[in-house]
């Protein structure tokens, strides 16, 4: 039995956190310790804005999931007979506490209108906050090994404030919808979680990304605006084009 919006769940949410003393500018603590977020990441769509000999520029589409627990809102008490409510306005979200989570590598953010987020808490507390939005990001890369070059683009998630003592982020997971870029293949998937020591202090870091292979096929069979910027373009081309088979120009970029 789940209860979206309604007059029983604005009930429910009002008993929580305007009857209960609930300060949201205070970080939930049990005996102290960092609050747990758990990040989750899908990639919807993934679009080339610019390409440059330093860096090629990403707008990534993706929807942003983050967990974590706020003992707070633990609600049997109240509402015995629900496993969970489900907050889709976003008034109820600025009601309660949440980390000032940002992804840091991204020079612009879009936030979706529609539906701009989407919020459940469970009996247990647990607070369940998913949202869409674009990344633009840039990734850096090496036209030496051109165009048997390997990028990897990844996307750095922390928080503004809170110092690795008190909010801790870890990976979930990272799934992808099937995308298709030009001259790229998506080549697998990196996680990786770090602190990042900064003069206020330790903080906790994860980056999610992908690699992304260039498409030699795409190159040998037309030019492109790298001729210009390669002077072994002409001679990889040639020596590409002298092979007999798709399989051996597969070979040409192993190494």
């Amino acid at each position: 039995n789940v209860i979206i919006g309604g007059g029983e769940t604005l009930y429910t949410f009002h008993q929580i956190v305007v009857r209960s003393p609930y300060d949201k500018y205070v970080r939930p603590a049990i005996d102290g310790e960092a609050v747990r977020v758990n990040l989750s990441i899908h990639i919807n769509d993934i679009e080339i804005s610019k390409e440059t000999k330093e860096y090629l520029y990403l707008d990534i589409t993706l929807d942003f999931q983050q967990l974590w627990n706020d003992p707070r809102l633990i609600y049997e008490v109240y509402l015995s007979t629900t496993p969970r409510i489900l907050l889709g306005k976003y008034e109820f979200f600025q009601l309660i506490w949440k980390p000032d989570t940002f992804i840091s590598n991204a020079y612009n953010l879009k936030n979706f209108s529609n539906p701009p987020l989407f919020i459940r808490i469970q009996q247990n507390g647990n607070v369940f906050f998913s949202e869409r939005l674009t990344a633009s990001i840039k990734c850096e890369q090496n036209l030496a090994n051109f165009p048997c070059d390997t990028l990897h683009c990844g996307i750095e998630i922390e928080s503004y404030i809170y110092p690795f003592s008190e909010v801790e982020y870890y990976f979930e997971s990272l799934t992808t919808s099937k995308i298709l870029l030009p001259h790229f293949e998506i080549k697998g998937k990196f996680a990786q979680s770090k602190r990042l020591q900064r003069p206020t202090g330790e903080f906790s870091r994860v980056i999610v990304g992908f690699s992304l292979k260039r498409n030699i096929d795409d190159y040998a069979a037309k030019p492109s605006f790298y001729s210009i910027l390669l002077s072994n373009l002409n001679n990889f081309r040639r020596e590409f084009n002298n092979h007999s088979s798709k399989s051996d120009k597969s070979k040409y970029c192993l190494n």
